[in-house]
């Protein structure tokens, strides 16, 4: 919300820092847990990663909000003796963001299994070896042209690649949805939301192109 040379520096519905904020929110639960690597105890917060300095914090009700006041330990105060500034953050700002965020990330899992089902049903033929030599449905790649009978196994070996994956990746996606929570680290929504589509289809392929270098063109 601000940054502030002091706490009575800060006046509500006047921003004092004028450029983007390096810290916009910090979510509380149970245990001393944060987001991300916050950590956090009665009157201090600190990043459970790397120097772990402490930061201390201020809870003070001004008109009617309630407002943290975050004691920002940098390189200056460590080093130098210079006097820490402070973040403000005013109660329930940042629960929009998350939920917006963990609304996007369930949105991406939906997709994700949509994805993985419209694999499922495009790799059945392959498998079934109902699709001949054609240049745009199927495992197109060099070797698959040399003769019918690799096209059909290369082809089938990899429809079946693609289904194992794809009901992975519907699985997965299932499990983020219900377990991705508020506290979850940006690599982790990331992973839930990005991941799946990318990785489990790609692990197909690489697979299938490996088992189609083993292969053997048919003697002639």
């Amino acid at each position: 919300m601000d940054y502030v040379s002091s706490i009575n520096q800060f006046t509500p519905g006047q921003r004092t820092w004028k450029d983007d904020l390096f810290l916009s929110d910090i979510t509380f639960s149970p245990g001393g847990i944060g987001s991300g690597a916050w950590r956090w105890s009665k009157g201090c917060l600190w990043w459970d990663s790397g120097d772990k300095h402490l930061c201390k914090y201020e809870i003070r009700e001004i008109d009617g909000e309630t407002y943290l006041f975050l004691e920002w330990v940098n390189g200056d105060v460590i080093d130098r003796g210079a006097k820490p500034s402070y973040y403000v953050l005013v109660r329930g700002a940042a629960k929009n963001t998350d939920t917006s965020s963990l609304g996007l990330v369930r949105a991406c899992g939906v997709i994700n299994i949509g994805v993985g089902l419209l694999f499922i049903a495009i790799s059945i033929p392959l498998v079934l070896r109902m699709i001949p030599m054609n240049g745009l449905y199927g495992f197109r790649i060099p070797k698959a042209f040399i003769s019918a009978e690799l096209w059909y196994d290369i082809n089938a070996y990899g429809g079946k690649q693609m289904i194992l994956w794809s009901i992975i990746m519907i699985a997965v996606s299932i499990v983020g949805i219900f377990l991705v929570n508020a506290q979850a680290s940006l690599m982790a929504l990331l992973a839930v939301s990005v991941g799946p589509a990318v990785i489990f289809p790609t692990i197909a392929v690489i697979v299938t192109l490996i088992h189609a270098a083993r292969l053997q063109p048919p003697e002639k």
